[in-house]
């Protein structure tokens, strides 16, 4: 009952950026199956599926839980990784040279097509674009606009772009396969 209590007082507000980030990673674990267990923190990436496929899940809204004059431009942090924390070592690891770790990056959107608020617990307010790492690793960004995401998806055969949530256990499937030049893994 206190731990259910604790929930309610501090991870309520689902519009709130840092809670808004967790669901969604929960949505993504939720539709792969991943849920069994609990989530850990501090990862070198999100989620793994049975496949092996490593999973970072980046999140962003039009809105904000704070008043705001017009919807903000949706984009998303995507840097190389300098280290990572290994849990099971208890240290710090250093990557040489500074990579991306995951294979698949789902990038989570909140918004409505017509501009309102939109609602975190409703499904068709989410649109989800999974991308190969390699398509962030080939335009060289530690950042991501989503108009630019849209560019390089376009224009890639290596994504699945704009994909609901019955879709997104089958896209992350399909990409985490891929590897550049079209090799499989």
């Amino acid at each position: 009952m206190v731990v259910l209590k604790f929930h309610e007082w501090a991870y309520s507000d689902l519009m709130d950026n840092t809670i808004r980030g967790d669901f969604a990673e929960y949505l993504v674990a939720e539709a792969l199956r991943l849920t069994i267990k609990p989530r850990k923190n501090w990862g070198p990436f999100d989620l793994k599926t049975e496949g092996g496929i490593k999973i970072e899940v980046k999140c962003s809204s039009s809105h904000q839980n704070w008043p705001h004059e017009k919807p903000r431009q949706i984009s998303f942090q995507v840097p190389n990784l300098t280290r990572y924390w290994d849990g099971e070592k208890g240290k710090y690891v250093k990557l040489c040279p500074p990579r991306r770790v995951a294979d698949v990056y789902i990038f989570c959107v909140l918004a409505r097509k017509d501009g309102s608020r939109p609602d975190p617990l409703l499904l068709d307010d989410w649109t989800f674009h999974v991308v190969h790492k390699d398509l962030l690793d080939m335009n060289n960004r530690s950042s991501v606009a989503i108009s630019r995401l849209r560019d390089i998806c376009q224009n890639a055969a290596l994504a699945a772009f704009s994909v609901n949530y019955d879709e997104l256990a089958a896209a992350i499937t399909r990409i985490g396969k891929q590897r550049r030049g079209g090799r499989r893994g």
